[in-house]
């Protein structure tokens, strides 16, 4: 092998312990996120957010990060890597962009959200959207009884209209809390189920920026 694509901020920490105990001098590991400004995951001083990947601005810097590292190994053909980058980041971008023309016709004020996990703050940075309330009290961790009862009047109190949380996903909770206030439920690919095909970023965040999109309109629409 001669190189290896990393998040290299979480998720697959597993890779980097095995690499350890292997003798791969050839292998060039390419940290797709290393010239990304990144988020706190809130659970420590040293610990980021590691879904860049549920992002369309930190998605286009990933793909430069690795088409660059790709043409310094291959440099033969650093010129076909380049371009296929900017292809891809150019329709990636305009795919963001016939969404945001939406969403600046929207009355955001007063438009609170919450999330499962926080796995979609990159994404909804972009926009200038924030997430009031996170769900998990860490990511992975189902609150308790005590935890989710707190989330619920928080809820309640902040007039939370959205709750995104993860498609392909089983979160046991979710379906209590949106018995209980009544909260719209909308959920986000992280384009990490099912089999692997060349138009599946595409086609999901298609699926993430149209779910935004819906969701902020019947927010906005709700009495």
């Amino acid at each position: 092998m001669d190189a290896l694509v990393v998040n290299g901020i979480g998720h697959d920490e597993f890779v980097m312990h095995a690499l350890q105990g292997l003798e791969l001098p050839k292998l060039t590991v390419i940290n797709a996120n290393k010239d990304l400004p990144l988020l706190s995951s809130g659970e420590g001083s040293n610990s980021y957010n590691p879904h860049t990947f549920v992002s369309i601005d930190a998605g286009i810097r990933q793909i430069y990060t690795i088409a660059r590292e790709m043409g310094n190994l291959d440099p033969d053909n650093a010129a076909y890597y380049q371009a296929n980058a900017l292809s891809y980041a150019r329709e990636l971008r305009t795919m963001k962009n016939r969404y945001l023309t939406e969403i600046l016709e929207l009355d955001l004020v007063g438009v609170r959200i919450a999330s499962t996990h926080n796995a979609y703050g990159y994404l909804l940075q972009e926009f200038g959207i924030g997430i009031d309330t996170v769900i998990e009290p860490a990511h992975g961790v189902e609150p308790n009884p005590t935890q989710l009862q707190d989330t619920i009047e928080r809820i309640r109190s902040a007039d939370i209209r959205v709750l995104f949380t993860e498609l392909d996903m089983e979160n046991r909770y979710v379906s209590v809390i949106e018995e209980v206030t009544g909260i719209g439920i909308h959920h986000f690919s992280h384009m990490t189920h099912g089999e692997y095909d060349a138009d599946m970023v595409s086609r999901e965040m298609e699926h993430n920026l149209s779910t935004l999109v819906e969701a902020l309109k019947t927010a906005v629409s709700a009495p």
